[in-house]
């Protein structure tokens, strides 16, 4: 028997959660997802640890609030350097990391696994550690610190993405360790040759079961602009969407 409806919250700093949201929304309508933006501090890339999980802590409070118990912290940024931190200040959440929900659905290999990823991500190692843990050691971290740049201002990436990539040729395996990588799956198509992997598929597999037999709901919410994000999301996503406020 399918349960009834229950509300997942997605939280990333900008835009790039919202590529899962669109994913989620698509494969599992029947979830209610409450996807929250924190567009007024975005980006997390650059950012100390110590202003990352302040930025965090909030979100969660928000959620919180809201009665809504169960979060995908659908920003790698912040599952690298946040996880333990909101986890110990919120034990009654359910809040799943976007690192090890994707890491989670790979095996061992002894084959070389590149990771792009922003800085704060590459800085924390966190794929790399969540890769070792299951059984797969030979891992390359790239910082792709201007991407997230390229991709929220609409910009060519191509140029800046196909030098970048030059050092991570011989491995077999990518995985795109931002949610905004997958807005341009098909440049990094171009310039790399082996299988890419990104975090939307491991999402939907670890929420399939949240499943029900009624229609869910969505909700947007920024603490930016709502006006701004919801032209954004027409432009980069071609959905139009009403967007809050927070």
């Amino acid at each position: 028997m399918m349960r009834n409806n229950k509300t997942i919250g997605l939280f990333d700093s900008g835009l790039g959660g919202y590529s899962v949201f669109q994913y989620l929304k698509t494969h599992l309508p029947s979830l209610n997802l409450v996807l929250y933006a924190d567009q007024k501090n975005a980006p997390y890339g650059n950012q100390s640890d110590q202003a990352i999980i302040e930025h965090t802590i909030h979100a969660m409070a928000w959620f919180e609030a809201q009665g809504i118990t169960d979060i995908v912290i659908a920003c790698n940024t912040v599952s690298s350097i946040a996880m333990a931190a909101i986890s110990k200040v919120y034990p009654a959440l359910n809040i799943m990391g976007i690192i090890d929900l994707t890491t989670s659905q790979m095996t061992g290999t002894n084959d070389t696994v590149a990771v792009v990823s922003t800085l704060a991500t590459h800085r924390s190692k966190a794929y790399t550690k969540s890769l070792h843990a299951r059984g797969i050691y030979n891992v390359v971290s790239l910082p792709l610190g201007d991407l997230v740049n390229y991709i929220e201002n609409m910009e060519d990436p191509s140029e800046y993405l196909q030098k970048a990539l030059e050092p991570i040729q011989e491995a077999t395996t990518l995985i795109l360790g931002c949610t905004h990588y997958p807005l341009i799956l098909d440049s990094f198509e171009r310039f790399f040759d082996g299988e890419i992997v990104d975090s939307r598929e491991p999402i939907y597999k670890v929420l399939k079961h949240y499943e029900s037999n009624q229609d869910g709901f969505i909700r947007v919410v920024t603490s930016g602009n709502p006006a701004i994000m919801r032209e954004q999301i027409k432009a980069l996503f071609l959905e139009d969407v009403e967007v809050e406020g927070v």
